[in-house]
C-alpha cells in the first residue's frame, strides 16, 4: 500500500467522539465534500464512514477541489486504511484518481500495485494520471499491459498523444481502436481531429468527417468545433465555417474557432471582423478570443484597433492571463510601441513566467535592441527562470539584427551544451543570418552544409540575401540554385538573383531571370507600405496615384527632396534594378511607396505625433538613407517596420546604425 501519514489513535477517537449521532443526510455530506469542506464532512459523518466505506469516495473527490492540500488527501488515505477499506476496489480507484489529479505519480502507482483486484477503470485512471503528469512513455507501456481495454482507454491515449503533439501516433491509435471493433465517442473523435489538424492531414480529416456524419455526431458541439478547427488548420476556411454554422448553437468556443482559423490562415481582417460579429450577437469574449484578436492586430500593425482590444481585455478582467499579456507585449512591439511593451512586462505580477520573458526578449530583438535583449536574458537566468528553445531563438534573432556575432555564437553554444537543446532549423537559420549579415558568408555556407538536419529553401534564401548585401555574385549564383531547386515558385529568390546581376549591369542575365519567372508563372510580390490614420489604413504602392491627396503628396516630396539635396543627400540609383536613364531612376526612387506613405502621414497627422509606417518587403537602401534626412527636416520621429525589423528614425539617425 502507498505510504501515508499515520493517524494517531487519539486523533481518530477524538473525531469519533465529536461526531454527532446520525447528524445529517448523506446528501448534505456529498454537498460538503463537493465544496471542499472536508473537516465539516468528517465531523458530522465519521460513524457512517465506518459503516459504509463507499462514502470515502466523496471525500477523495473533495481533495481534488481547488485550494485543497495533498496533506488532507493523505490523512483521508490513513482513515481509509484504519477503516479497513483500502482493499475495496471502488475506494482504491478513487484513491488512484486523487493522487493522479494531485500530481503524485509515485503514490498513485503504489496504490495501483497494492490493489488485490483491478478493473479496466483502475488502468484507465493510472494511464490518464501518467499522461497528465507528462510521462507518455510510461502511459503507453501500461496501456500495452492492459488485459482489456474500453473506449475510455483508447480515448486517454489518443488525447495524450495529441496533447504532446505526437499526432501521427495519435491517428494510428485511432485506427487501431477502430480495427479492435470499438466505436469512437465524441471525445475520441475530437482528439483524432486535433491530430489531423496538427498534421494538416485533410485526407484523414475527411474520413473522420464521414464517420461523424454516418454516426450522427455532426451536431455535437465538441466534435463540430474540433472538425471546424481541423479544416481551418488545413487552410479550408469555408469548410470550417460551414461546419460551425450547422451546429445547433453558436457559442464562444465556435466563435473562437472561426477567429483563430482566420488569424492562423493570414486573414487578419476577417478575424477582427468576426470578433465584432461575436460581440454584436451578445457573446462575451474570453482570454482565448483575445489572444487571437490581439495577434491579428499585431499582423495588421493596427495600433488603434489594438488599443481598443486592450481596453476590452482590462474590462473583461483577463489582462493578467499570461497568454493575453504576452500577446499584448508582442502587439505593441509590432505596432512600433516598444515602451508600451516594456511597461506591460514590468507591470506583470508573475515576473517568473518564461513566456513573458521570451516575449519581451523577442520584442527587443525585433527593434534591433540586442544589448537590451541580452541584459534581460541574463537577468531572467539570474532570477532562476531557465530559458526554452523559443527564448534562445528570440535571443539569436536579437544578436543577428544588432551585429552581435560573437555573442550570438556564444549563446548558440550555451543552448546546446549547458541546456541540452538540439538546434532546430529555425535556430540554424538565425545563425546563418547572424554570420551572413556580418560578412562571414563562407562560414554561413559551411554551417548549412554541415547541419544534421536537411536544409530548406528559407535558410538558403537567408544566405542569398546576405550575398546581395555583401555583393558576392559568385556565391549568389550557387546559393540561388539551391533555393530554386527546393522551391521553384519562390519569387523573392528570383528577384534577389536578378538584383545581384543588375548591380554589375548584366542586363542580359537579368532578362533571363525575368523570362524564367514568366515561363514558370512566378509573380513578384508587389511592394506596399501602409499607415493608419483615424482608424483607417491607407496603402501605397510605387507609382500609384489613386490617393485623393496625391497632388499634395507630390508637392511635399518635391520640397523634401530639394531640402535633402541641400543637406547632402544623393539618390542611390544603384538600388534601381532596371536598365534606364539616370534621371528616370531618380524619378522612380522619389516615388517609392515608403516615401509616399511618409509624405501622406506628414500631411495628415498632427505635429509631434510619431509617424508609423509598415512595409511588406525590406526597406531599400535609398529609402533608408532618405528617411534619415526627412526625420531631421520634418522634425518628426518616423518608425518603419519592414519584413524583418523596426527602424526608428530621429534627427537624421536610425536606431539600426546602418546594420540591417
Amino acid at each position: 500500500m502507498a505510504q501515508h501519514p499515520r493517524l494517531a489513535a487519539s486523533t481518530i477517537t477524538k473525531l469519533v467522539s465529536t461526531a454527532a449521532r446520525f447528524p445529517k443526510s448523506e446528501q448534505e455530506f456529498v454537498h460538503l465534500c463537493s465544496k471542499g469542506r472536508l473537516r465539516e464532512a468528517l465531523r458530522g459523518f465519521l460513524p457512517e464512514l465506518w459503516s459504509d466505506p463507499n462514502l470515502f469516495s466523496h471525500l477523495l473527490n473533495g481533495c481534488c477541489v481547488p485550494q485543497q492540500s495533498l496533506r488532507q488527501g493523505q490523512q483521508i488515505h490513513a482513515l481509509i486504511v484504519a477503516a479497513g477499506a483500502a482493499s475495496h476496489r471502488f475506494t482504491a480507484n478513487h484513491l488512484l484518481h486523487m493522487y493522479s489529479k494531485l500530481g503524485q505519480g509515485n503514490a498513485a502507482r503504489a496504490v495501483f500495485d497494492a490493489m488485490p483486484r483491478r478493473n479496466v477503470m483502475s488502468f484507465n485512471i493510472l494511464v490518464g494520471g501518467l499522461i497528465q503528469n507528462g510521462d507518455i512513455l510510461a502511459a503507453r507501456k501500461l496501456f500495452d499491459e492492459m488485459p482489456e481495454r474500453n473506449v475510455a482507454s483508447w480515448n486517454a491515449m489518443i488525447t495524450g498523444l495529441a496533447h504532446f503533439e505526437l499526432d501521427e501516433e495519435g491517428l494510428e491509435f485511432f485506427r487501431m481502436m477502430r480495427e479492435a471493433g470499438l466505436r469512437p465517442d465524441e471525445f475520441g473523435l475530437g482528439s483524432a481531429l486535433r491530430c489531423c489538424a496538427g498534421l494538416k492531414d485533410i485526407g484523414s480529416g475527411h474520413q473522420i468527417h464521414a464517420y461523424v456524419v454516418r454516426n450522427g455526431f455532426e451536431h455535437d458541439m465538441c466534435v463540430g468545433s474540433s472538425l471546424a478547427h481541423m479544416y481551418m488548420r488545413c487552410g479550408c476556411l469555408d469548410d470550417g465555417e460551414r461546419v460551425l454554422k450547422g451546429l445547433p448553437t453558436i457559442n464562444v468556443v465556435s466563435c473562437n474557432t472561426i477567429i483563430a482559423g482566420r488569424a492562423q490562415n493570414g486573414d487578419t481582417e476577417g478575424a477582427v471582423h468576426h470578433f465584432s460579429l461575436m460581440k454584436a450577437v451578445g457573446l462575451s469574449p474570453d482570454h482565448v478570443t483575445f489572444v487571437s484578436v490581439i495577434s491579428s492586430c499585431s499582423d495588421l500593425a493596427s495600433l488603434g484597433q489594438g488599443q481598443q482590444v486592450h481596453a476590452e481585455v482590462i474590462k473583461a478582467g483577463v489582462d493578467s492571463v499570461i497568454p493575453v499579456r504576452s500577446s499584448l507585449i508582442s502587439m505593441y512591439s509590432k505596432c512600433g510601441c516598444l515602451d508600451d511593451s516594456s511597461k506591460i512586462f514590468s507591470e506583470s505580477e508573475d515576473g517568473s513566467d518564461l513566456v513573458l520573458w521570451s516575449s519581451m526578449i523577442a520584442a527587443y530583438g525585433f527593434h534591433g535592441h540586442g544589448e537590451e535583449a541580452i541584459q534581460l536574458f541574463d537577468k531572467m537566468v539570474r532570477e532562476g527562470t531557465d530559458p526554452s528553445e523559443v527564448t534562445f531563438l528570440s535571443l539569436l534573432y536579437a544578436c543577428s539584427h544588432s551585429g552581435l556575432k560573437d555573442k550570438g555564437k556564444e549563446y548558440f553554444e550555451l543552448m546546446m551544451h549547458k541546456y541540452g537543446f538540439k538546434p532546430t532549423l529555425k535556430h540554424y537559420t538565425c545563425m546563418v543570418d547572424l554570420l551572413g549579415r556580418s560578412g562571414c558568408l563562407d562560414e554561413a555556407e559551411t554551417l548549412i552544409r554541415s547541419m544534421p538536419i536537411p536544409a530548406d529553401a528559407v535558410i538558403w534564401k537567408t544566405l542569398l540575401s546576405a550575398c546581395k548585401t555583401h555583393k558576392n555574385a559568385e556565391m549568389a549564383e550557387r546559393v540561388a540554385e539551391c533555393v530554386l531547386r527546393l522551391d521553384p515558385q519562390d519569387s523573392a529568390s528570383y528577384v534577389l538573383l536578378s538584383n545581384i546581376r543588375a548591380t554589375t549591369a548584366r542586363w542580359i542575365d537579368v532578362s533571363e531571370v525575368r523570362r524564367a519567372m514568366r515561363e514558370k508563372r512566378v509573380r513578384k510580390e508587389p511592394g506596399i507600405s501602409w499607415v493608419e490614420y483615424k482608424g483607417q489604413v491607407y496603402q501605397f504602392s510605387t507609382g500609384d496615384t489613386s490617393n485623393p491627396r496625391q497632388k499634395e503628396i507630390d508637392q511635399l516630396l518635391a520640397q523634401l527632396l530639394g531640402r535633402m539635396r541641400e543637406l547632402g543627400y544623393l539618390p542611390d540609383t544603384s538600388t534601381v534594378f532596371h536598365d534606364m536613364e539616370e534621371e528616370e531612376k531618380e524619378t522612380s526612387l522619389a516615388h517609392h511607396n515608403e516615401k509616399l506613405a511618409i509624405a501622406f502621414a506628414i500631411l495628415s497627422l498632427p505635429v509631434g505625433v510619431p509617424i508609423r509606417i509598415m512595409k511588406n518587403l525590406r526597406v531599400c537602401d535609398d529609402c533608408h538613407e532618405a528617411i534619415k534626412y526627412i526625420s531631421k527636416i520634418a522634425e518628426r520621429e518616423i518608425v518603419v517596420r519592414d519584413v524583418t525589423r523596426f527602424h526608428h528614425f530621429r534627427d537624421g539617425e536610425c536606431s539600426c546604425k546602418g546594420y540591417w
